[in-house]
């Protein structure tokens, strides 16, 4: 009878240690069983920007409760190793939900910070495909929605609509269902593909990189329909120039809170637009408004408070400078003690 074999990641738990059957990786689920739960998963080059990371670590606390999920990624040097690409990790990523038997997988890139309620609500639409909307990381910023391909992205400043269909978008924010990818495998058609060609109406383009277009090109094809929640909202974080993408007056009125995390608090900042309201706000998802957030140092107070304060810190600061000087004048009494001669 063969002994099962260690996994390579196996821990010491009380003196045992967990083993794997030969044959089947560790966390991998059996087939047959039912998918279950979330993956979140993101690419990067061997290097995270700490203040997403940061990020997406205050945002995890904001998770459907009941919902299992877990975390995907796959990271590669593509100057040491030029085999490797950015479709080459996202198949990586979809690879590992799929051992993971996971039903949804959540792309997020790691330069697009998204709303604390990002899942929650991307999740609620029970769509095969539905992305959140971010903008290009440039002076001229637009945002990475194509409503129809050849088109050019999507200029509308307020969309009225809350789930809009749409033919692609970029995969910096987007929830997949597992399904699509099993459609993929049926159809022989890998998952991302990178510096590909694209021809419609006996035009030809090239695409250098653009491996989330191809996906949704290929998508489109076997009956797959993609949304764009306009109401999820993500900022384009440029590490280099620590600048955020787009401008804050970009959004408009319509979108008058702008999300974004420093650390592990959350901030909400006010946008500078007509109609919006002046100072920090806060959002409350129960009655779907803003309210203004009261600053400290910002309330009025009465005069004889105030000069109440100036008395007491003028007195402390008098006591202070009396005990100094009279340490100093102890000091130089036991110096003057030091010099008397002695008598013999």
């Amino acid at each position: 009878m063969k002994k099962p074999i260690a996994s390579s990641d196996s821990r010491s738990r009380g003196g045992r240690q967990r083993v794997a059957r030969r044959g089947r990786r560790p966390g991998v689920v059996p087939p047959g069983k039912p998918r279950v739960g979330l993956a979140i998963g993101f690419i990067g080059k061997f290097h995270v920007p700490t203040r997403w990371a940061m990020h997406v670590l205050s945002a995890s606390h904001n998770m459907p409760g009941g919902l299992f999920w877990t975390w995907v990624y796959s990271m590669a040097d593509f100057r040491a190793d030029p085999t490797q690409s950015y479709a080459s990790l996202r198949n990586q990523v979809v690879r590992q939900a799929q051992e993971r038997n996971c039903r949804w997988l959540l792309f997020v890139d790691t330069d697009v910070f998204f709303p604390p309620d990002t899942v929650s609500r991307l999740m609620r639409h029970q769509k095969a495909i539905v992305s959140g909307i971010y903008w290009t990381k440039s002076e001229a910023s637009a945002p990475v929605v194509i409503e129809t391909f050849g088109n050019g992205p999507i200029w509308k400043r307020e969309l009225s609509e809350e789930l809009l269909p749409i033919d692609a978008s970029g995969l910096g924010c987007c929830l997949i269902d597992m399904q699509v990818f099993d459609a993929f495998d049926r159809a022989g058609f890998p998952y991302f593909v990178q510096d590909w060609t694209h021809s419609k109406n006996g035009q030809t383009a090239h695409v250098d990189t653009g491996e989330d277009y191809y996906f949704f090109l290929k998508a489109k094809e076997l009956g797959f329909q993609t949304y764009a929640d306009t109401r999820v909202l993500c900022q384009h974080y440029d590490e280099s120039t620590d600048q955020f993408f787009p401008d804050e007056s970009v959004l408009g009125p319509k979108s008058a809170i702008v999300r974004r995390s420093d650390g592990f608090k959350t901030r909400n900042v006010a946008l500078k637009s007509k109609g919006a309201p002046k100072g920090p706000m806060i959002w409350n998802p129960r009655t779907k408004s803003t309210k203004a957030i009261r600053q400290p140092g910002k309330k009025p107070r009465d005069e004889n408070q105030i000069q109440t304060k100036i008395d007491q810190t003028t007195d402390a600061r008098s006591r202070i400078e009396e005990g100094r000087q009279g340490r100093a004048r102890a000091c130089q009494r036991h110096q003057d003690r030091q010099q008397i001669p002695v008598r013999t």
